[in-house]
């Protein structure tokens, strides 16, 4: 891939950086797939900000394509390597067509820096796109849903699964790969 991407934890966010969050998070179109879609106060961000500082148990990385805000992948609840994996994508990461790609970063980032074993999340049944985003990415719908909500079904992946996926699915690498080059 010839782009660059890099990431960094929000407790380490200067203010434009965190500013450029809120903002994304709040633009209707994250908003309307989000867990809860209402707007997200500057006073709420900064407290929500300062708590992970405190957190053990989340990780939040902003993730930037090329020094642009291409989006967010959260890590919640972790215990003994397992962890609630969440993300956004940004309005510049939508309009290029590279929401595969940036959560595709996302999660290889995770895994291979925070020594994360197994992910797993709920996704809105209703978010096509987001549902076949992460069967793109190889999570697997798990045979309960339980914690995750009417309307939402529940998926995982782990690290060895992961680790097969980047070396042995051809149809991945490629679309991202394509991706890529149509955005240099």
């Amino acid at each position: 891939m010839n782009a660059i991407y890099s990431f960094k934890n929000f407790t380490e966010l200067n203010e434009l950086e965190s500013e450029e969050v809120l903002q994304g998070r709040n633009k209707e179109e994250v908003r309307r797939w989000m867990t809860s879609d209402r707007m997200i106060t500057s006073d709420e961000h900064r407290r929500f900000m300062d708590s992970l500082k405190l957190n053990d148990t989340s990780i939040y990385v902003r993730i930037e394509r090329a020094g642009c805000f291409a989006g967010v992948y959260s890590l919640n609840d972790i215990v003994d390597g397992a962890a609630l994996g969440g993300f956004w994508v940004s309005e510049f990461t939508r309009q290029r067509f590279l929401a595969l790609n940036v959560v595709f970063q996302g999660m290889d980032y995770m895994f291979r820096t925070y020594g994360i074993g197994r992910i797993y999340g709920c996704q809105r049944i209703d978010n096509l796109g987001t549902v076949r985003l992460n069967a793109l990415l190889g999570l697997k719908r798990c045979v309960s849903s339980a914690g995750c909500g009417e309307g939402f079904e529940k998926i995982e992946i782990t690290r060895l699964q992961w680790d097969q996926i980047i070396f042995q699915a051809p149809k991945l690498l490629k679309l991202i790969n394509r991706a890529e080059r149509l955005n240099p």
